[in-house]
């Protein structure tokens, strides 16, 4: 299902929250084909390690 932006959405969470959201959400659905491409999986990687860095930072 994909998220319709053009409607406005109330922001419920502080934009961190958010991102880190969207981050883990992403991860994992590109952890559902990394095995097929290898820039997938580094991509996973990339983002793995951003999350891992909002999670200490609290940014």
């Amino acid at each position: 299902m994909l998220l319709d932006m053009t409607v406005s959405m109330p922001m419920t969470l502080p934009r961190s929250d958010m991102l880190l959201e969207v981050l883990v959400g992403l991860a994992v659905l590109l952890q559902q084909c990394r095995n097929q491409k290898p820039e997938i999986s580094a991509l996973v990687s990339d983002i793995e390690k951003s999350i891992e860095q909002l999670r200490t930072t609290g940014a």
